[in-house]
């Protein structure tokens, strides 16, 4: 669950990218912004070092995403590196892409699988759901090697279990019941 402090954050960014129609371009950047720190978990050490002045963290902040990201976003970073808040930002992007999806009307769903799907089967199953929905889909694709086979489908707080763990669970439960299968 996301804290008080990331959401208002969050709205506040979404906020300006209404006011400025640039709520895709802030949704890219912030996925973008996401992903780095992910790949190097370093950098949001670097942040919350207390060691480190916050002149120096906005100086980095200017040289790694000055090139890359709008004035707004460059700004919104060194704001959180003032305000203290700079902790909050995986969970504040999080909340803010989200909240960019409902804007832009994006349906997010997870396709869980033993194995990475290739692009045509993500495609397909984008298609179903997009025509099944009427929604813009995104679509990710995370491993769990518990499903033994098959796809799960998380949307919108709705689970689509087509998996060998699935079926195999019911069966277990009708062989527990002691009925015929």
């Amino acid at each position: 669950m996301s804290s008080e402090v990331a959401k208002r954050y969050a709205e506040g960014l979404l906020q300006v990218a209404k006011e400025n129609g640039t709520v895709q371009t802030k949704k890219e950047q912030a996925l973008t912004i996401s992903q780095l720190l992910m790949q190097y978990p370093e950098l949001m050490d670097f942040f919350n070092a207390v060691q480190i002045s916050s002149e120096k963290k906005k100086e980095t902040v200017q040289d790694v995403f000055g090139r890359q990201m709008d004035i707004d976003m460059v700004h919104f970073l060194k704001l959180l590196i003032d305000k203290h808040r700079i902790y909050c930002l995986p969970e504040i992007l999080r909340d803010f892409v989200h909240m960019c999806n409902d804007e832009l009307h994006i349906q997010e769903a997870i396709v869980y699988s033993v194995r990475e799907l290739c692009p045509e089967d993500m495609q397909k199953i984008k298609e179903v759901l997009q025509k099944k929905t009427g929604t813009v889909i995104e679509l990710q694709n995370h491993l769990d090697q518990r499903l033994i086979g098959g796809i799960k489908i998380a949307m919108d707080h709705q689970i689509t279990d087509v998996s060998m763990q699935n079926q195999l669970n019911k069966l277990k439960e009708v062989l527990l019941k002691g009925e015929r299968a």
